[in-house]
């Protein structure tokens, strides 16, 4: 085979996928067979493997190379285990090895499983494209032997997709010759967006969904109302914790930090039966048994709260949110897996509706986690839940500081960096960090900012506070290099001292667009950058500012000069994180204009 026929000039096509669903034994099988059509497609022999841990496992990986003369090359390498970055500060593993001498003219093929516990039962997820095209798949699933119905709900299926088939006890879905799947900058979440079939579990189906969202709600409020019930130890416990002249922004303050007070076990690496007799853990049947034990899991923590702010006489329910991660919530599709995110709700007095997650640790108080904003959720009721909506995030809700002070030298900028998160940027990044050890969580903050900069920029960590706090910023303070710096002309020299600007480009280079834009949530940049004139330089030309203000952001700089000390203040505030293509014009037109604002520079010549 010398092309491909499903996009002629490929480098490479998956000839085989088969994907396999076993929801009574726990697992998904999952094999491919790529042909390398040029050296241009070595790199597909890097094979990246997807798992969440602590959930699934991933077992019995074998793979092959197979060369156009038949000789095969089994993989016996090392399996190595890495984080993968799919999108701004969102963290996910994945297994990872190389096949052997790949090279144009060869096969690959692999296999792998993963396995789940026997207690969970999970939704499958068919994403129908790949980056590269496929010329036949198969998707099977054997659903798990139960009284509940399996169904499906297809996303984005092209017109003419063949039917699901029953086949025995299982359920089979084979398809032909399907176009790449093609990338664009800051897309909605592949989910969303690929060909999909979600198939699932419901033992509910209605002719209106709003009838089965208030049936779902009244269904699930049976164990938060059951785990949160009044209790004479909880009441006893409010009366000391709030003052009767307390205001309600004060008592739910005071509630939520002896919520947060609780040993949050989610976080804590999964334990053995072993290690759970040996810390003498015991199960919780209720919200005071967790308050006496002095710990629980997140859904359990965030019950307490509720429970804790019932007590003190606030409407308070457990709420449960789609999370925006990997796919948008549709209300017609009668799936609750949809729903995944647990937090609370409660309303003051004055008639606001406000939410709660102190089960997610490091979580502020009144914020929710960037995955659970601007989303749809459900009240969990007796008597019918309510489909409501989560509040949307704010730009004010995220931002990061980054000071400056350098020198520069025929060596290039040398100097400090101290960078401060608020916000979302903050909780992120302690949640992920939560179980890595010091020189990891080193490492992630030192690469991070080597990317702000141009190639070859040395960084090295200083210091670091605020890891294990809530309301506090995280404030990282770095020595940076900056090599071959600026351009020397003659008698002058040309800075651009926007120097957190060295690897960006235009942030939307085509003209159109097919998919919308899509940001994890909106944010501020505050910037600051001051800079010790060399002592043989004088200035020259220092750019006059910019400002910009529009329906999608705003953008400032000012630039000064104080004797030999020149600082540039740069800030930027993206104010929405969805935008239809019809909207991409307007807003490529910002970035641009922001693009084009960074790359100003400060002249100098050489004194007289």
């Amino acid at each position: 085979m010398k092309e491909n026929p499903v996009s002629p000039g490929g480098s490479a096509v998956i000839l085989d996928w088969d994907v396999f669903n076993d929801d009574v034994d726990n697992t998904e099988t999952v094999y491919y067979r790529i042909k390398i059509l040029s050296d241009e497609a070595r790199s597909e022999g890097n094979i990246e493997i997807p798992f969440v841990r602590g959930i699934t496992q991933v077992k019995d990986i074998q793979a092959r190379t197979i060369h156009p003369d038949g000789t095969v090359i089994p993989f016996s390498g090392q399996v190595f285990e890495k984080t993968i970055i799919k999108s701004r500060q969102i963290r996910y593993l994945a297994k990872t090895f190389s096949l052997p001498d790949v090279q144009a003219g060869s096969l690959l093929e692999y296999r792998y499983r993963l396995k789940w516990d026997s207690s969970r039962l999970f939704d499958s997820h068919w994403d129908l494209q790949q980056k590269l095209p496929v010329r036949h798949a198969r998707f099977q699933v054997r659903p798990y032997l139960s009284s509940k119905a399996f169904t499906w709900s297809a996303r984005n299926v092209p017109p003419g997709t063949a039917p699901i088939k029953p086949n025995g006890k299982t359920f089979s879905l084979e398809i032909q010759n399907v176009p790449a799947f093609e990338e664009e900058a800051f897309s909605p979440p592949e989910g969303e967006i690929k060909a999909r079939i979600d198939l699932f579990y419901s033992s509910l189906a209605y002719s209106d969904p709003n009838r089965f969202w208030k049936e779902i709600g009244d269904d699930w409020s049976a164990f938060p109302e059951a785990f949160a019930a009044d209790r004479r130890y909880v009441r006893e416990l409010v009366a000391s914790l709030v003052q009767p002249d307390d205001s309600a922004e004060t008592k739910l303050r005071k509630l939520y930090t002896r919520s947060q007070q609780l040993r949050n076990l989610t976080y804590e690496p999964q334990k053995t039966d072993a290690e759970i007799k040996q810390q003498k853990l015991k199960d919780s049947e209720n919200i005071e048994d967790i308050l006496k034990h002095g710990y629980g899991y997140n859904r359990g923590i965030n019950l307490v709260f509720l429970g804790l702010a019932r007590a003190a006489g606030f409407e308070a329910h457990e709420v449960v949110f789609s999370s925006r991660e990997r796919v948008f919530f549709r209300r017609d599709v009668q799936n609750s897996g949809q729903l995944d995110r647990f937090a609370v709700e409660v309303k003051t007095p004055d008639g606001q509706y406000r939410y709660f997650d102190p089960g997610t640790r490091y979580t502020p108080f009144g914020v929710l986690y960037w995955n659970m904003t601007g989303v749809a959720g459900l009240r969990l009721q007796p008597g019918g839940g309510t489909l409501i909506s989560s509040p949307d995030p704010a730009a004010k809700d995220t931002l990061v500081e980054r000071k400056a002070a350098v020198q520069w030298s025929e060596d290039g900028l040398k100097g400090d960096l101290t960078v401060t998160y608020h916000g979302q940027d903050a909780l992120i990044k302690r949640v992920n960090a939560i179980n890595d050890d010091e020189n990891t969580r080193r490492k992630d903050l030192e690469d991070e900012v080597k990317n702000w900069f141009a190639e070859g920029a040395k960084v090295k960590l200083k210091s670091v506070t605020g890891w294990d706090t809530t309301d506090d910023p995280l404030i990282a303070t770095f020595s940076i290099e900056l090599p071959n710096f600026g351009a020397s002309t003659g008698q002058r020299l040309i800075l651009p001292l926007d120097i957190f600007a060295g690897r960006t480009h235009p942030a939307f280079q085509h003209e159109k667009r097919k998919f919308p834009v899509y940001f994890t949530y909106p944010y501020e940049e505050y910037d600051q950058v001051s800079l010790q004139l060399p002592q043989d330089y004088e200035v020259e030309k220092l750019p006059t500012g910019a400002k910009e203000s529009s329906t999608y952001g705003r953008y400032g700089d000012v630039w000064t000069q104080q004797g030999n000390l020149i600082t540039m203040q740069r800030r930027f505030a993206l104010d929405w994180f969805y935008f239809q293509p019809e909207k991409y014009g307007g807003l490529r037109d910002f970035f641009n204009k922001v693009h084009n604002s960074d790359q100003e520079n400060v002249i100098l010549h050489v004194k007289k």
